[in-house]
């Protein structure tokens, strides 16, 4: 969602759950910016919650393991975040952090997503 990389944050929350309770079955792609809206947020538990109900359905997807790795980290449970980090580099060996965030208005929330996928070991 554009809210998200606008860092309309709690706007973004809104109509992204409401997107999800209205089709629950949407793709990764749909969904994983409610995952890294909550995570940008500083609601890390959520993060968690979303990238793994995506993961569930999509288990292929690297981008929901590595928002969950960032947030597992940022709750420091490393150990967790090791192991999804660890999933992410087999689903996509050239993952490159610096390419997450690029599309966040303010260089803050780029920095706090790049900073958790460090912190998890990416």
């Amino acid at each position: 969602s554009a809210l998200v990389w606008l860092g309309r944050l709690e706007e973004a929350i809104v109509a992204l759950e409401t997107s999800r309770r209205l089709d629950p079955n949407a793709s990764a792609a749909m969904m994983t910016p409610l995952a890294v809206a909550y995570y940008t947020a500083g609601r890390f538990a959520d993060a968690v919650a979303e990238s793994e109900r995506i993961g569930a359905r999509y288990p292929h997807v690297a981008d929901s393991h590595a928002i969950r790795a960032a947030a597992l980290a940022q709750l420091g449970r490393e150990a967790e975040a090791r192991e999804a980090a660890a999933r992410v580099r087999t689903l996509n060996p050239l993952f490159v952090v610096e390419q997450w965030g690029t599309r966040f208005s303010a260089p803050e929330h780029k920095a706090r997503l790049q900073e958790g996928l460090r912190k998890a070991g990416l």
